[in-house]
């Protein structure tokens, strides 16, 4: 019942009547009498309608609940906490090395992440990314997967320093090399494979990422390119001029399709696998 001298609070009133305690409606303003059988006015105020000890009981039991939720189910509602991006997965942060708001994505979010300023993370705004084990990101700097794009194979800390920089509004998620044939690529993107039947191991690139000299090395085991490069998958919006000497000199040769054997066509004359530096439009 509410205290009409003090609007929106909560009046528990009480009067000794035999054996039972009956609850009764405080009297009129400027109503005092304490009579014979009658205790003096006790006035409890409560946020809501119950006594003290229901709203100790409910308090104790919303704590308990909370501290036996799973933690999955608390990182989940955490913008800062991603956990792991799994086998197949890729989780971009906000921050460099891995930090600020998260969001984790796979390849059955590949609708969904064409248009990043739809997401949690937003839009130009990843400037760290984790990639699954089996997985590969591809970041580009425009919605739909178009303008400047790059492929990763591993975790990157500042993408800063890459060509996307901090400048990625869309994202795929495929697998890695390992998926050879199997692999649905971005229109723009080229992988180059060190064995023939799309094996061994890959160097993806895009439109206008060239490389002048393959004798680079691209991974901790120091693999080359150099003289390597047996077979290739092209999407359907690039094409790629392999050259057998450095910085695109001597013999070259266009591919606009994916080709499984390079060395079987003789592209370069008798020796197969002589590319030396790449060009991709």
């Amino acid at each position: 019942m509410f205290d009409t001298r003090r609007p929106g609070l909560i009046v528990d009133r009480f009067v000794n009547a035999g054996s039972t305690r009956q609850r009764f409606a405080p009297p009129p303003i400027g109503t005092y009498r304490f009579g014979k059988g009658t205790f003096m006015p006790r006035y409890s105020y409560h946020r809501t309608g119950y006594s003290r000890a229901v709203f100790a009981v409910s308090l104790l039991l919303m704590v308990i609940a909370t501290v036996l939720q799973p933690q999955s189910s608390l990182a989940a509602d955490d913008p800062n906490d991603c956990g792991e991006p799994g086998e197949y997965g890729v989780i971009v942060y906000e921050k460099p090395n891995f930090e600020g708001a998260c969001q984790s994505f796979s390849p059955q979010t590949n609708v969904d992440s064409e248009i990043l300023s739809n997401n949690r993370i937003g839009n130009d705004r990843v400037s760290s990314v984790r990639v699954g084990s089996a997985a590969r990101a591809v970041l580009c700097e425009h919605e739909h997967l178009n303008g400047v794009c790059e492929t990763f194979f591993r975790d990157i800390a500042n993408l800063d320093i890459y060509r996307i920089r901090i400048r990625t509004s869309s994202l795929y998620v495929g697998p890695d090399c390992r998926a050879g044939a199997q692999m649905d690529l971005v229109p723009s993107e080229a992988i180059l494979f060190t064995e023939p039947d799309y094996g061994g191991y890959c160097l993806a690139l895009h439109a206008g990422e060239n490389w002048s000299d393959l004798r680079a090395s691209f991974f901790d085991e120091s693999p080359v390119f150099d003289n390597s490069i047996s077979s290739l998958r092209l999407g359907t919006d690039v094409e790629v001029e392999l050259c057998e000497g450095y910085d695109y000199q001597g013999a070259c040769h266009v591919f606009d399709t994916d080709v499984a054997s390079i060395g079987s066509k003789d592209e370069f004359g008798p020796e197969p696998n002589t590319a030396s530096s790449v060009i991709v439009s």
